[in-house]
C-alpha cells in the first residue's frame, strides 16, 4: 500500500476531511442493529455512484463514512457480537463491504494524484507559456524602439540632404572650438592639482623656522679702521697751486688734458681783446655788438 505522506492530493483530501463531524452520534441498543445495517448499504450506494461517476471527491468523502460507520458505529451495538447466524452474516457482509471500500478508496487516492500532477503540469505550462509570451512581448517591444530609432535616425539624415552641402569652415570652426574648450579644462585640471594642498610637501614648523640660519644676501659695509686716512691738503700746497694760475688740483682731470689747450687765464687781457684782429660780432636786432674774441684765438681754434 502506498504511503500517504507527501502524496500530490494530500492538502486536497485534508481540505475534504475537515467537511465531516469529528464524532458521531452514539448508538442507541433500543433500535435494532438491522436498522443501522441499512444507514451504511444507503451510504454505499451513494459512495458506487460516484465511483462510477467519476466524481473523486464524492466518492472519497462518502467511502470514508462508510469505513467510520462499519468500524467505529456498528461495534457499539450490543447485538454486534451476538452468535447467532443473523447477526454473524451481517457482521461478515458488512466486513466484506468495508474491504472492498477501502480498496476502491485507495484507488479513488491515486486518481486524485494523477489529478494533482496533471494540473501541476498544466500550471508549469501555462506559466511557462506567460513566461514566453512575456519575453517575446518585451522582444517586441525592443525591436519596435529600434525601429523608431532607425526611422527617426533616417528622417534626420533626410532633412539635412534636403539642407545642402554644410558650408565651408563650419566644421573647422567647430574643431577650434572644441579644440579650445578641451585646452580650457586641460587648464583648469592643472589649477585643481596646483589648488590640492596634498600635492605640496609638509610646512617647516615655526620653532625649527627660527634655529635656521638663512643665508644674508647683503653685504656689510667696510669696518671704520679699513678706511684709508687721507689727510687734507696742507695751505702751502694751496697756494702754490694758486700761484700756477689754476683752479684745480693738481691731481684733478683737467690737469690730464693735452699741452696744447689753453686757459681762459692765459687767454690776455682785455685790451688784447680788442685788437685789430679781434672779431666782432653783430645783432641782428641792436647792431654790432663790439669785438668780443680775438682773432687770434678763434683761428687758434
Amino acid at each position: 500500500m502506498r504511503s500517504k505522506q507527501n502524496r500530490p492530493s494530500e492538502e486536497r483530501r485534508n481540505a475534504l476531511k475537515r467537511t465531516e463531524h469529528e464524532k458521531y452520534p452514539d448508538v442507541s441498543n433500543l433500535l435494532p442493529i438491522q436498522r443501522y445495517y441499512a444507514i451504511s448499504d444507503g451510504i454505499l450506494q451513494t459512495f458506487n455512484a460516484a465511483v462510477e461517476k467519476n466524481e473523486l471527491d464524492e466518492a472519497y468523502v462518502y467511502g470514508r463514512r462508510f469505513a467510520r460507520v462499519s468500524t467505529e458505529v456498528l461495534p457499539t451495538h450490543d447485538y454486534y457480537n451476538v452468535a447467532k447466524k443473523e447477526y454473524v452474516d451481517l457482521r461478515r457482509d458488512n466486513k466484506k463491504k468495508l474491504k472492498y471500500v477501502l480498496e476502491t478508496l485507495e484507488y479513488i487516492v491515486d486518481m486524485m494524484d494523477l489529478e494533482e500532477l496533471e494540473k501541476m503540469e498544466i500550471r508549469r505550462r501555462e506559466e511557462e507559456a506567460m513566461r514566453l509570451i512575456k519575453k517575446r512581448e518585451e522582444e517586441m517591444k525592443k525591436e519596435e524602439e529600434e525601429r523608431a530609432a532607425t526611422q527617426a535616425l533616417l528622417d534626420r539624415l533626410n532633412m539635412l540632404d534636403s539642407l545642402g552641402p554644410v558650408p565651408s569652415g563650419v566644421l573647422e570652426k567647430q574643431e577650434k572650438e572644441k579644440k579650445a574648450k578641451d585646452e580650457f579644462d586641460g587648464l583648469e585640471n592643472d589649477e585643481n592639482l596646483l589648488g590640492d594642498d596634498s600635492l605640496l610637501p609638509m610646512p617647516i614648523p615655526f620653532g625649527e623656522l627660527q634655529h635656521q640660519k638663512t643665508p644674508s644676501s647683503r653685504i656689510s659695509p667696510p669696518s671704520y679702521d679699513s678706511i684709508p686716512n687721507q689727510n687734507p691738503p696742507a695751505y702751502d700746497a694751496l697756494m702754490q697751486q694758486k700761484g700756477r694760475k689754476s683752479d684745480w688740483r693738481e691731481d684733478s682731470i683737467m690737469n690730464l688734458r693735452p699741452t696744447s689747450s689753453r686757459s681762459i687765464l692765459d687767454m690776455g687781457t682785455l685790451d688784447e681783446w680788442s685788437g685789430s684782429d679781434a672779431k666782432t660780432f653783430t645783432n641782428l636786432s641792436q647792431g654790432p655788438l663790439g669785438p668780443l674774441v680775438p682773432a687770434s684765438l678763434v683761428e687758434h681754434g
